[in-house]
C-alpha cells in the first residue's frame, strides 16, 4: 500500500465512491488506480465500466458504524432502546442500502450477492479472518526474496494491466531461477518443513 501510495498519491486516500468516478466514469479517464469496494447499489458491470481492471487487493480496516451510550446520558432507557433498534435486521438492511461498511447479520441474506463482482469482492475480503491466508502466505528460508520479486511484478500489473500475462510469466521465471540458484532440494526441505511435512 506504501508503494502505491507513491505512485499514484492523488487518488489513493479517495472516498470509495470518488475512486470510482475518477478510475471508471471520468470522461477523460483521469486516474489510473484507486481502492473502491463494490456498491450495494450496483453500477459497477463490466458493461458500464468498459476500460477498468478491477485488482483483488485484500486489506480490511476494521471500520464499520460504531454506537454507544455516553456515560453523563440523562435517558439511559431511550438510548438502549435505540441501540437494540439500530442493530434490528431491518435496520441493518436499510443502512446496507446506503453504507457497505454496514454489516448484515449472518443469518439475513444480501441482496448484492446476486452480482458476480460482488461476490468476488466479498469472498477475496473475508480472507483475513480464516485461516486461508497463513497457509498461502511463504514462511519458507528466503521467502523475501521471492516476495520482492512478487511485488514487483504486482506492481507492473497495475501499471500495465493489458500485459498482465506476460508480467506473470516473467515472474514465474525469476521465482524459478531464485530457486535453482538458492538449491532446489534446500528450498523443498525448507518449504517441507514449514507446511509441517517435515521435521
Amino acid at each position: 500500500l506504501s508503494q502505491l501510495a507513491r505512485l499514484f498519491p492523488d487518488t489513493i486516500a479517495v472516498d470509495p465512491a470518488k475512486a470510482w468516478d475518477l478510475a471508471a466514469f471520468h470522461p477523460e479517464g483521469a486516474a489510473a488506480f484507486a481502492i473502491g469496494w463494490p456498491s450495494p447499489l450496483g453500477g459497477m458491470t463490466s458493461e458500464s465500466t468498459p476500460k477498468v481492471t478491477v485488482a483483488a487487493l485484500t486489506w480490511n480496516p476494521g471500520r464499520g458504524l460504531i454506537a454507544s451510550i455516553g456515560k453523563k446520558t440523562r435517558q439511559t432507557a431511550v438510548s438502549c432502546q435505540f441501540l437494540v433498534w439500530l442493530a434490528e435486521p431491518d435496520q441493518r438492511e436499510a443502512f446496507r442500502a446506503v453504507c457497505p461498511r454496514v454489516e448484515l447479520a449472518p443469518e439475513q441474506n444480501d441482496r448484492s450477492n446476486v452480482r458476480d463482482d460482488y461476490r468476488a469482492y466479498q469472498s477475496i475480503n473475508s480472507r483475513d479472518t480464516r485461516v486461508e491466508p497463513m497457509e498461502l502466505s511463504l514462511r519458507m528460508a528466503n521467502a523475501n526474496q521471492y516476495r520482492a520479486i512478487l511485488a514487483d511484478c504486482l506492481v507492473s500489473a497495475i501499471r500495465e494491466p493489458d500485459q498482465i500475462d506476460a508480467i506473470l510469466a516473467d515472474c514465474s521465471a525469476k521465482w524459478d531461477q531464485l530457486t535453482a540458484n538458492l538449491g532446489v532440494d534446500t528450498q523443498r526441505i525448507s518449504e517441507e518443513q514449514s507446511l509441517g511435512l517435515r521435521k
